[in-house]
Parts: structure tokens; sequence; C-alpha cells
């Protein structure tokens, strides 16, 4: 995921230093000084690793970094990365690194934190991305207590991450708010269509209805699983009776002719994935970029 220069063209003194060098695993190699210099553009003198662990997330492996530049500022960066794998593939992870290289920069708006560097392969599912930390930060998921299945880990930390930051109503405001933002930049843009790495591109041009089911089906059988759970009396929440009555019906409604119909006509423009937990929130955000139509 990351082209490695020849020892000539390399900021690399001797030979043996860049064959060290490209022996090293991808995330090392990319935190290189030299490396990090040619990336983002600046003059770095340092990096190391910041004692810190992530919030949430399964897409990929998360690490903190403190950057020294030569003007003595710091910055704390975030290196995202994520290997080859069939479940990515299918999922589409790699289109993060797409958008940040090519929808990202019309979202200045939209509080969309800084890229450095993104790489993705949609065939293999690797990503990799570098990019500013929102230090001052937490998931908007974080406001709505310890209920919130993604707050389960961390139910101790939940009053300390609150303090001093708006409620639950003020935060989802300014979420619709920040994704009204969004989605007005790209509403009815037909660039869109034309980006085959955007999840369901084809299908709004009636195509690939092979894959469609596939993601459909996906969905149904982790419903089947839960809905087991609920059955039996195993699942570790209790789930309200009409949530569950109209997740029964809408999966039994999945079919792509009836889907295609409900597109005629209808506006379209780039969404979030995941917006539940990344909204803006607080002091600011740890976000994830925007990645489907």
């Amino acid at each position: 995921m990351l082209d490695i220069p020849p020892f000539i063209h390399s900021p690399f003194t001797t030979k043996v230093e860049w064959e060290g060098f490209a022996a090293l695993p991808v995330k090392e190699q990319v935190m290189h000084p030299a490396i990090l210099s040619k990336l983002m553009g600046m003059t770095v003198v340092e990096a190391s690793l910041r004692d810190q662990g992530k919030m949430g997330g399964m897409s990929g492996d998360i690490k903190f970094w403190d950057v020294v530049l030569s003007s003595g500022e710091h910055l704390a960066l975030v290196l995202k990365t994520a290997g080859a794998s069939p479940l990515r593939s299918a999922m589409g992870n790699a289109r993060e690194a797409f958008f940040y290289n090519e929808l990202a920069p019309a979202l200045a708006t939209a509080s969309i934190p800084r890229c450095y560097y993104a790489r993705g392969d949609m065939a293999s599912g690797e990503v990799l991305l570098l990019m500013e930390m929102l230090g001052d930060a937490v998931p908007s998921g974080t406001f709505f207590g310890g209920a919130q299945p993604n707050n389960w880990s961390h139910r101790a930390q939940l009053d300390a991450l609150c303090a001093g930051n708006p409620g639950p109503s003020e935060i989802t405001s300014d979420a619709f708010k920040l994704y009204a933002r969004m989605h007005g930049t790209y509403w009815k843009d037909g660039e869109l269509l034309g980006k085959a790495w955007l999840r369901g591109t084809a299908w709004y041009a009636g195509n690939d209805e092979a894959s469609w089911v596939r993601a459909q089906g996906q969905a149904q059988r982790a419903w089947a699983q839960l809905r087991d759970t609920i059955t039996d009396g195993s699942s570790p929440i209790e789930w309200d009776a009409h949530l569950v009555a109209c997740l029964d019906a809408s999966f039994a409604k999945v079919d792509w002719r009836a889907y295609q119909a409900s597109l005629a006509g209808k506006p379209f423009t780039l969404v979030h994935a995941t917006p539940t937990r990344t909204t803006s929130c607080g002091h600011g955000s740890a976000r994830r970029s925007p990645s489907s139509t």
C-alpha cells in the first residue's frame, strides 16, 4: 500500500539503510520521518507512537502518532490500516481512501479531518490512511448513555467524556445540520454515479443485481441470527416488540424489482455509511469518512 522508491531515488544515504527500511512493515514505513516528509509536504524530524487506544470502530487498525516538524511544531496524527481480506473486499472498506482523495476536498464546511495520504485497493480490501487527529473530540454516540451498545466497553468513562458538552438533543440537532451540509454539496450530482467505487452506483443504474442480493442476504442472515437470540431469550439486550416487528416486515419485503421501482425519480446524494456514532459533537468528533451513495 506504499510505493517504496528505489534506492537511487530514496532519501537514504546508504543502501543498507534503504534495505532496512524496505524490510519494515508498511505501518512503520509510512511513519519514517523521511517518508512522512514526502507524504505531508513538510519536513518531519521525529515521529513517535502515542500510548493511546481508539474508541470503537471495527474496520481497521488505528495507531496514534506524535510528529515534530523542523519548525518545532507538534502534530498529532492517526494512522489507519487494514490488510487484505475477503470480508473487507466484500464490504468495500477501501472506498474510504477514495473518498478522501476524490470527494473530501469539496466538503470543507462539513468538518472533514485533513487527510495527508490515502490509498485503498477495492479488490483486496487493503487501505492505508494518514490523517489529522481530532484530539479534543469524542464520538457522538457517547452522549446517549450506557445503554447504547457502542458505549458498553467504556461506561465508566461516560460522565467524564460528556462533561462540559451539550446534551443528546443538541448533539442530534448539530448532527443533522452537519449532514445537511454534506448532502447539499453533492445533491443530485451526476459525478457520483460515475464513481464505480461508491456503493450503490451500479444499482442506481439498474445493474449488478447479484451484488445487491448478496448485500441484502448478508443483512438478512445477521437479523435471523439476532432473531433467534430474541426468541430463545439469550439476547444480551431487551428488544422493543414494535421494532422487532418492523425489522421482520422490512426484511420480508426485500426484492430487487421493488427496489428499482422505488428509485425512480428520487434524488440521490453522498451519504455516510455509519453516521450514528461519528457525527460532530461537543468539542469535535471522532469522524470516519462518508462512504456511499
